[in-house]
């Protein structure tokens, strides 16, 4: 199954690569070559990139995120006591249609329970795609699944979803059998909702209608292989765990990065509305107390669900094994501070839901405060699901009692069903590379901005320097070749076959008429406002109505021309 934090943070490094790379390209002494000839080639990279990406999570979604899926080499499971030294070849089986029900199916008993082999063969023809086997409304209770013979998945779960994934390399051309090893605990039983197989390229097999199946082994009175929730005689607080209790009940232990909640709270709610999570939590809360000499106490009217132990200051003040009852717990006037006081509670949630049932109230006398709100929280260990054991009697934990099952069958040691720690104290050292390279990144990123503030820059004001050197005309008058910058024109003017050029210097007189003259002038520099007169855009100082002002004249507006000027304006 792919961590999805993993590969998230595996993303992040790549990502980080390629701006690195690119960071440094750009700070090359070829900077602007490669710039200009392959920056399109850069946001294409970029951009398949991302496409590869998301393929390669949606492809992955299905076919290899499939949580059903356990280790082919399960030593021993729930299913070999009832179908072990079992052979079914020549033995007749009888036929049902699935899904339905299976309470009728032995024949005067209105509601079976027990084990039953299921087989189905199923005809398939594409031996190049992986498959799922999808049950959508599951089965109650539980299953073994086989594909030729091959353990594909398993699950105690009932009326959850069955997915389970099927290798091409188990799969033969033509005829391919399924077996399902079926137990019913107690009630109804059955197979729920649809039932087919599903290659990786979207085609459908359906694997609903007649099935083939031989009733093992009907359950008794005197069996008790079913009953639920063994975890009832097991506190996890009793264990010998490494709960860090002398770092968590400290005053001085900083809780800054753990998550925040409000009391109460069902531990289900913490994770998202995750079912079966079970384990040990810690909360932490800091509060403040003025009035340090009397007694206060402890209150959690509705309790908390499994077991506690609540310390004080790093003092324990109360423990309790009950999952339905109230707390009260003393907190004597010597374990008090004037100012901050730090509450600490570890909690065992052992099975089905948990959490802390109520709010928290901190009393003295008849005063009472709620201290419900903002505590800190982490989970250290979550617990295996234990669905089944053979005997028991309450509160008693004895390995020879006891035999131990996880969600999808399998025999469980008693040091097994509780986790090691979800969450480590020390810092991963990928997240130190990380921060390092993204340091370098920053550090590139400044220098590059500069650089580029300050090319950009060069390149402006030499632009402005080649603009104003190269904006220039020559015009032939009194029999002279003269070159005039355009910036130094401030109008000019049609005099019969002449045109008069208005400079801030000199005026001169060309022999040209004023079409022709502006053809070799600049659309962007100059407008042309009546029929005599073009006049210089950066010179103009006011437009009034149907008047253009320049630094020390004014002219009139022709009438053809007031568009051109209209959008002079707007522009």
């Amino acid at each position: 199954m792919i961590d999805l934090h993993i590969l998230l943070i595996d993303v992040i490094i790549i990502l980080v690569y390629i701006y690195l790379l690119f960071n440094i390209i750009i700070m090359s002494s070829n900077y602007r070559n490669f710039f200009k000839r392959n920056m399109l080639y850069v946001y294409k990279m970029y951009f398949i990139f991302i496409l590869c990406l998301f393929f390669s999570l949606s492809c992955t979604n299905d076919f290899h995120e499939n949580p059903n899926i356990i280790e082919q080499e399960n030593a021993f499971s729930i299913f070999d006591l009832y179908f072990a030294d079992s052979t079914y070849k020549d033995v007749t089986f009888s036929k049902i249609n699935l899904p339905g029900s299976i309470d009728f199916i032995r024949e005067g008993k209105a509601d079976f329970d027990g084990s039953i082999l299921f087989k189905k063969v199923v005809d398939i023809r594409d031996v190049n795609s992986n498959y799922i086997l999808i049950i959508e409304g599951g089965i109650d209770d539980y299953d073994a699944t086989y594909f030729n013979d091959q353990f594909i998945g398993s699950s105690l779960v009932y009326n959850a979803p069955r997915r389970y994934f099927i290798s091409k390399d188990l799969i033969k051309y033509g005829e391919n059998t399924i077996e399902i090893k079926f137990i019913d605990l107690q009630g109804d039983g059955g197979f729920k909702g649809r039932m087919y197989l599903k290659s990786e390229k979207g085609d459908v097999i359906s694997i609903a209608g007649t099935w083939d199946y031989l009733i093992i082994k009907d359950k008794i009175e005197s069996d008790n292989m079913f009953l639920v929730n063994a975890n009832i005689a097991i506190n996890p607080l009793l264990w010998d765990l490494d709960v860090k209790k002398d770092i968590y009940i400290s005053f001085e232990f900083d809780d800054y990065f753990w998550k925040s909640t409000d009391i109460p709270i069902f531990i289900e709610d913490l994770q998202r509305g995750q079912t079966n999570i079970d384990g040990v939590f810690w909360f932490r809360k800091k509060i403040t107390i003025n009035n340090i000499d009397k007694d206060y106490s402890i209150n959690i009217p509705k309790g908390i669900d499994d077991s506690d132990q609540i310390y004080f200051n790093g003092i324990l003040v109360g423990s309790t094994s009950c999952y339905d009852c109230p707390r009260d717990y003393l907190v004597k006037k010597e374990l008090l501070r004037k100012g901050d006081n730090i509450i600490a509670i570890l909690l065992s949630d052992v099975s089905e839901t948990g959490g802390i049932s109520s709010e928290i109230f901190l009393n003295s006398g008849l005063d009472s405060t709620s201290i419900s709100k903002d505590w800190k929280y982490k989970q250290l260990y979550f617990s295996q699901i234990v669905s089944i054991f053979k005997e028991a009697k309450e509160n008693v934990f004895n390995e020879n009692e006891f035999l131990y099952f996880s969600v999808h069958g399998d025999k469980l040691k008693p040091d097994d069903i509780i986790s090691k720690s979800i969450i480590s104290e020390k810092f991963p050292l990928t997240n130190y590379f990380l921060i390092f390279l993204l340091l370098i990144v920053l550090v590139l990123g400044a220098i590059n901005f500069n650089l580029l503030k300050k090319r950009r820059k060069e390149s402006t004001s030499k632009g402005a320097e080649e603009k104003l050197s190269n904006n220039y005309i020559f015009i032939r008058s009194d029999r002279l070749n003269v070159k005039l910058l355009v910036v130094d024109i401030i109008y000019i003017i049609a005099i019969k076959d002449y045109v008069k050029v208005v400079t801030l210097k000199k005026n001169y007189l060309v022999r040209k008429n004023l079409k022709t003259f502006s053809v070799d002038l600049s659309d962007d520099d100059f407008i042309r406002i009546s029929r005599s007169i073009v006049v210089n855009v950066t010179k103009i100082t006011l437009i009034d109505r149907n008047m253009v002002y320049l630094s020390d004249s004014s002219f009139k507006i022709g009438g053809m021309y007031t568009e051109a000027v209209n959008k002079l304006m707007h522009k």
